[in-house]
């Protein structure tokens, strides 16, 4: 059903119970992944993104600090250069 599909915010990787499954998960991602996220995001908590960079291999996060979750509306034009510097520090543009 559509309720069993949908995402939960709180718990964005349900099947894993510990932090060391999760991690372990994150350890598997292996393409260039860059965070963004804001210093007052109370959904997406920058202790929480700071944990998923350091498990995630090539990755790179970026925190603004003035910005909730909602950051792509308030910071759109960094964003999109954080973005471009991002992929051709890598090669990918």
């Amino acid at each position: 059903s559509l309720e069993e599909g949908r995402l939960n915010v709180k718990k964005p990787f349900p099947r894993q119970k510990t932090e060391e499954e999760l991690i372990d998960i994150l350890s598997k991602i292996t393409v260039p992944t860059l965070l963004l996220g804001g210093m007052r995001d109370p959904i997406s908590l920058p202790a929480n993104l700071l944990r998923s960079c350091g498990a995630v291999k090539n990755s790179k996060l970026i925190l603004y600090e003035d910005a909730g979750h909602g950051l792509d509306t308030v910071h759109t034009d960094e964003i999109v250069t954080d973005i471009v510097e991002f992929c051709r520090a890598r090669h990918l543009l």
